[in-house]
């Protein structure tokens, strides 16, 4: 057999992978947009190919209207993330208690209708009139309140002859916040300061549980009240977050009902 033929097959085999047909393409689902437009950047940002280039809003309408997305809709969902834009972040003071036990906030948004200062000016007049709070901070757009604590709300509250329980004067500051999504709406967010609920809460259980844990390790033996107390510890975060989830969420209906109010009366 001469070398020509010795090599034939592998030259035959090698043509027969090159002229294999490419991977059968297969469509997917236009919820997973998000997820994979997100891990694109991602990757491409990693590998720092990033142009930094600004999309105008017309690039991004066509764009996500050659995936099925109505202009109207992505046009709205643009103005929400420039309102979102507007909205002052919290800070945390303790964000390792946060991972533990969850924000010391409570924050809900909706989109309604009216101009950002009409929409913030019916959320007050609901505060200072049902609620029993008062401005410490005010603008066109923004605004923060705190319970009101003149003798004569103190009474009020006490004696809750309505029945309303003013819950929201229970606790810190509210932080109102109006930003324009349309001439005709605007992306109204609430957020209830809950840091001397969560930190009450997170004392109360590390207490409860740990000092218990301690005192019954160092009955059983010195070297076992570590151990046992850094488990009570933990039993304690997970109580913790369990009992602070419901009054958030208990809390969260609570601004839902303002947000409701102010959609009714602006209707």
């Amino acid at each position: 057999m001469t070398q020509n033929d010795n090599t034939r097959p592998k030259l035959e085999s090698v043509d027969r992978r090159a002229e294999a047909p490419p991977p059968t393409p297969f469509d997917l689902p236009a919820e997973q947009l998000e997820q994979i437009v997100a891990r694109a950047s991602a990757l491409q940002y990693a590998a720092g190919e990033s142009s930094g280039r600004n999309l105008s809003e017309d690039e991004i309408v066509s764009i996500a209207g050659e995936v099925g997305l109505d202009a109207r809709h992505v046009r709205r969902a643009i103005a929400e993330v420039r309102a979102e834009a507007l909205t002052p972040k919290t800070r945390d003071l303790l964000p390792w208690v946060s991972k533990l036990v969850g924000p010391p906030w409570v924050r809900v948004k909706r989109v309604v209708d009216g101009d950002p200062q009409q929409v913030k000016e019916r959320v007050e007049a609901r505060l200072r009139d049902q609620e029993q709070l008062r401005p410490i901070r005010k603008n066109k757009t923004y605004s923060v309140w705190t319970p009101d604590k003149s003798w004569l709300r103190r009474l009020e509250r006490s004696l809750d002859m309505s029945g309303h329980g003013n819950e929201l004067a229970r606790f810190g500051h509210l932080e109102i916040v109006a930003a324009p999504v349309s001439p005709s709406s605007s992306l109204l967010t609430l957020t209830l300061d809950t840091s001397e609920l969560r930190n009450g809460h997170a004392w109360g259980w590390g207490m409860a549980l740990g000092m218990t844990a301690l005192v019954f390790g160092y009955g059983l033996g010195g070297w076992l009240s570590i151990p046992i107390t850094l488990a009570a510890l933990g039993v304690a975060a997970i109580c913790c977050r369990w009992t602070l989830a419901y009054q958030r969420q208990r809390l969260a209906l609570e601004l839902e009902g303002l947000l409701d109010h102010v959609q009714v009366t602006g209707a």
